[in-house]
């Protein structure tokens, strides 16, 4: 008999987070989909990404050594899915951890997860 663990985060506000670091000629960008969790309307949602580069040291972008990502004007329903792309500049990432900073609510909540 085998036995599986799951871990669930029963205070999530969005769930199926993937991400994936894309490559063009002008740098590379960051495709992130998520999927908007039954708390409500997301109206804002803004991400903190580190990266770490082949050597495995800290990336430092421009504003630090995080880099924010803040998408406004959203209109993201309960249940539904949501992605986009950010340019992130010409840096040598080789790992990335992106971390949910703040969501707000159609009804004006902020949330801080």
């Amino acid at each position: 008999m085998f036995i599986e663990t799951r871990k669930v985060d029963m205070n999530a506000y969005i769930k199926d987070m993937v991400y994936e670091i894309v490559n063009d000629e002008e740098g590379k960008s960051i495709k992130i989909e998520f999927t908007n969790l039954f708390y409500g309307d997301i109206n804002a949602i803004k991400f903190c990404i580190s990266a770490r580069d082949s050597f495995n040291d800290e990336i430092v972008f421009k504003s630090g050594n995080r880099f924010e990502i803040k998408r406004v004007n959203l209109n993201i329903k309960k249940g539904k899915k949501c992605s986009f792309i950010t340019e992130i500049g010409n840096y040598d990432i080789r790992q990335i951890e992106i971390t949910v900073d703040q969501i707000v609510y159609s009804d004006g909540r902020i949330v801080k997860p």
